[in-house]
């Protein structure tokens, strides 16, 4: 004898089913929230481009212990979320990297080799850019002003010009650490 399960039991399991796969389907808050804000400084990246530099970023982080915000900021200091800027100097990528640091980081063991062909892939040049913002965090003692200043100036991070630098990118990782929050409260 079949047994009738009542309408109203069968539409509340919808719902219910309905509701997981909403809250499934939004992903990592932290990647979407990278996404955005990617995608809210260049206009012209596209979505996998914007969503790669998501994963990328948070992947080699993560790896690397690194503050994920200071790294966004270098970034959007640095290229403005273009994976293809070149400088006049000659930095590339999405971190703005020299070849004169990618050796650095050759000497000082950071890295075992580096490809300039490869160096505008985005995964490639964030973790390169990671593993030289490790080596100035390191070189300052955790000092996250200092590091960053290095980052711009290794030997120099008290050069005013470093110093500018430091200031711009701290400014920009307390607008990026807030406009998280705020992304973080309208998600609940």
């Amino acid at each position: 004898m079949k047994r009738k399960v009542p309408f109203a039991l069968v539409i509340l399991g919808l719902i219910i089913l309905g509701l997981c796969l909403v809250v499934f389907a939004r992903g990592d808050p932290t990647e979407e929230f990278i996404i955005s804000l990617v995608k809210s400084r260049n206009r012209d990246i596209s979505d996998g481009e914007a969503r790669e530099i998501a994963k990328s970023s948070l992947k080699w982080c993560q790896a690397r212990g690194l503050s994920l915000w200071s790294v966004i900021a270098i970034m959007e200091q640095e290229s403005n979320f273009y994976a293809e800027a070149i400088s006049p100097t000659e930095c590339r990528g999405l971190m703005q990297l020299s070849e004169v640091a990618l050796q650095e980081l050759l000497r000082q063991g950071y890295i075992p080799s580096y490809d300039l062909g490869r160096i505008l892939e985005i995964d490639y040049n964030i973790s390169l850019g990671t593993a030289y913002y490790l080596f100035c965090v390191r070189l300052a003692n955790n000092d996250r002003r200092e590091a960053i200043a290095r980052y711009y100036m290794t030997s120099k991070p008290e050069d005013p010009d470093a110093q500018k630098y430091a200031d711009g990118v701290l400014a920009k990782r307390a607008i990026i650490v807030r406009e998280f929050e705020e992304f973080q409260e309208t998600r609940r």
